[in-house]
């Protein structure tokens, strides 16, 4: 008899939550297998399915010490509705095979986590949608068991991103949540505390200073055609992860990532409310967001994410939406938005629309990822499915190995490991340029009513730029450059302009130009106030100068140890000074230089 993993011995995981697939050498039909991790010293037992001879376990490794896991499946067991073991005959398990497997977890505090956040109205009740058969068997929909599901939802999405990169070769890496330390083992099923903690997803909530009706406006939901600011929730979501110091520090100089769930959200009217889908963000903060519309499907605790990918129970419009007309059965409602948050959250990392996988909208198949039977669904009209003799389904959800190529190079997903060399194709380095005429007419060439104030967002392994409005940015950039020959003698030349220090206060700009090889003194002239500023430099007949003279009050002229340094730097070497821009009243307002390519 034997156990077989798809994990080797002593590998080492940077996920708290692990996918570990198997099967037994006795081809078992059905039946249970059971992790127990330690002698249950920082977790309890686990127990999962087994079906057609093959299992799915999603298990918890604790770092500091290796994590050796007891494996044991029996032939008599079958997970009840709580997702726990029940054996047949009131017996204990008949145990026909076992085995053994050790990881080790190995945490990145390091890297850039993700904040999992909860946003509620200033007077919310904190309540969500459930469906009555929840209610009547016991089920709360409050705050405390909204943090729970968000939890448990976390780690689902850590534990199937590190499966899909080690699937491709990508080694076992993953993003990281936020976390805290725990001794509560609620999460696990048991209203017990440990004397050994656990980590735990630190879930912010975060309380809106607007009402529950103001974030329940028409005007907002994402999924009215004829809102005005669907967009909105996205804006709102973000100025409060700013407002948060816990959250945003603005010295850290980097853009902070969020995943914020609207508690609020309710189906009212044929229209979700208090929702949007969206992924994106700002260079301040990078933000996924979605609604806790089908929060009522996530698992509540660890053991209940087996029930609750078998739940399938037929939900009604009457009580709860169905998003996309593909919520019908509760599993089905999981699948939809467990992995449509994972999709937004893709977006915040980076990630664009794919051709397939988590970035189309394959998560219709999440649960198979995590499971080896699939009951009733309702979107396929399938009365449910096994997974075949060899372990594998016909069809899965991945993540699209570009997006993997690009969480590679994401510093969220780095490894003490990784060594990334500089490499560079052979050949001309080539640089585009994006044009708006062009990129516009494309735009209507695709969809006929598309508006010119179109955002662009430019997307690099090493993150991404986003340009809000490219019309205006490219306006802005006309006014950037100078056209002139800059006394260089080499005919018409562009000029870039540098930023500006100081304000340019509506004025008409002036500026000189000079050959900087031929500069050989500049004079400052100044009391307290700056007075002007003469380039000598040397030409074929003698010498020259230029004058720009001006009245500027400077407390910092004459004192090196004053005030702000500020210095002005073409961008590279293959740029040179051609002259200094000037805005000019009686005061010196505002100053920068101008560089042209060399060649």
């Amino acid at each position: 008899m034997t156990v077989s993993f798809n994990y080797q011995n002593n590998e080492i995981v940077s996920s708290p939550t692990v996918i570990v697939s198997g099967s037994t050498s006795t081809r078992l039909y059905r039946g249970v297998v059971s992790f127990t991790n330690n002698q249950n010293k920082v977790f309890p037992p686990q127990y999962f399915e087994v079906n057609n001879g093959h299992f799915k376990a999603i298990i918890h490794v604790s770092p500091g010490e290796r994590n050796i896991f007891q494996v044991d499946i029996s032939d008599n067991g079958y997970i009840n509705d709580f997702g726990f073991v029940e054996y047949g005959n009131g017996r204990g398990p008949n145990i026909v095979d076992s085995g053994s497997l050790t990881l080790s977890f190995n945490p990145l505090p390091q890297n850039k986590p993700i904040h999992l956040c909860l946003i509620r109205g200033r007077d919310s009740n904190n309540t969500y949608d459930m469906p009555k058969y929840r209610l009547q068997r016991g089920e709360v929909p409050n705050l405390e068991n909204a943090i729970k599901k968000l939890k448990v939802a976390g780690r689902l999405m850590q534990a199937y991103t590190q499966d899909e990169m080690r699937s491709a070769g990508f080694s076992n890496r993953c993003f990281q949540f936020v976390e805290e330390t725990i001794h509560d083992q609620t999460i696990f099923g048991y209203k017990v505390n440990s004397p050994t903690p656990h980590q735990e997803i630190k879930i912010h909530v975060l309380t809106s200073p607007k009402t529950v009706a103001e974030l329940r406006s028409p005007e907002l939901a994402q999924q009215n055609p004829n809102a005005k600011d669907s967009g909105g929730l996205f804006d709102h979501a973000i100025d409060l992860v700013k407002n948060c110091p816990e959250i945003y520090n603005q010295r850290n100089g980097t853009a902070v990532q969020c995943a914020c769930m609207y508690l609020d959200s309710t189906w009212q009217n044929n229209l979700i409310l208090t929702h949007a889908a969206l992924g994106g963000g700002t260079n301040e903060v990078k933000m996924a967001i979605f609604g806790s519309h089908g929060l009522h499907s996530y698992p509540q605790n660890f053991p209940l994410v087996t029930p609750s990918f078998l739940d399938a129970t037929h939900l009604t419009t009457t009580e709860v939406a169905n998003d996309c007309n593909e919520c019908g059965t509760s599993w089905e409602c999981l699948n939809i938005c467990l992995g449509a948050f994972l999709h937004e959250i893709g977006h915040s990392l980076g990630c664009p629309h794919q051709v397939d996988g988590v970035m189309l909208r394959d998560y219709v198949m999440l649960n198979r990822s995590f499971m080896t039977r699939e009951n009733e669904c309702l979107r396929t009209k399938s009365r449910g499915q096994i997974i075949a003799n060899n372990g594998t389904w016909p069809k899965v959800c991945h993540w699209n190995r570009l997006d993997l190529v690009r969480f590679l190079h994401h510093d969220s997903f780095s490894l003490p490991i990784d060594r990334f060399g500089k490499t560079y194709s052979p050949g001309l380095q080539h640089a585009s340029d994006l044009e708006f005429n062009n990129l516009y007419n494309a735009l209507r060439s695709r969809k006929n009513d598309a508006k010119d104030g179109f955002k662009l967002r430019i997307l690099s392994l090493g993150g991404d730029l986003n340009i809000d409005n490219f019309k205006d940015h490219c306006s802005k950039q006309s006014k950037q450059v100078i056209q002139s020959d800059f006394g260089l003698n080499r005919g018409h030349l562009q000029g870039f302009k540098s930023a500006t220090l100081g304000r340019t206060d509506d004025l008409k700009m002036e500026f000189v130009g000079f050959d900087i090889k031929t500069i050989y003194k500049v004079r400052v002239y100044h009391g307290s106030a700056l007075d002007g500023i003469k380039f000598y430099y040397k030409s074929g007949t003698g010498t020259a100068a230029r004058s720009v003279m001006a009245a500027a009050n400077l407390t910092n002229v004459g004192n090196a140890d004053g005030g702000h340094l500020s210095t002005l730097d073409a961008p590279n070497d293959d740029f040179e000074i051609v002259g200094m821009y000037f805005y000019l009243n009686q005061w010196l307002r505002g100053l920068g230089i101008i560089y042209t390519p060399k060649h």
